[in-house]
This record gives structure tokens, sequence and C-alpha cells, in this order.
């Protein structure tokens, strides 16, 4: 097994990972509304988008604290 690296994290990175992941928040709330508004079976949303929505939010606010 290979060892694992340690990699240090500046600032702007973590802007950037933040970023990241408000965009795929948006998008998967996007993605609902749109699912929603159609109404259309086959455009529903599989289950478990809402945990991943809450997920990337929780990555999010951890973000914010670091």
């Amino acid at each position: 097994m290979t060892p694992m690296r340690q990699v240090t994290l500046t600032s702007d990175d973590f802007g950037k990972i933040r970023f990241r992941l408000v965009w795929e928040l948006a998008a998967q709330l996007d993605a609902a509304r749109e699912a929603d508004k159609q109404g259309h079976p086959d455009l529903k949303l599989g289950d478990g988008w809402r945990e991943q929505a809450e997920e990337t939010r929780r990555l999010i606010r951890e973000l914010d604290k670091a």
C-alpha cells in the first residue's frame, strides 16, 4: 500500500473548494426545483438527493469554520 502524502491547503485552496461545493449545491437544488415544476415522474430526482444536498451544506459549514 502506498503511504499517504500530507498536503497543506492555503486559504485560496479552501476558497476554491468552498466555491465548488456551493456550485454543486446550487445545481442540486436547481435540478430539484425543475423536477418539481415539471411534475413528470421521469424527471423526479432519485432517492437521497436531499441527503446529498444536506451533506454538501455540512461540508460548506465545515470549510467556513476552518
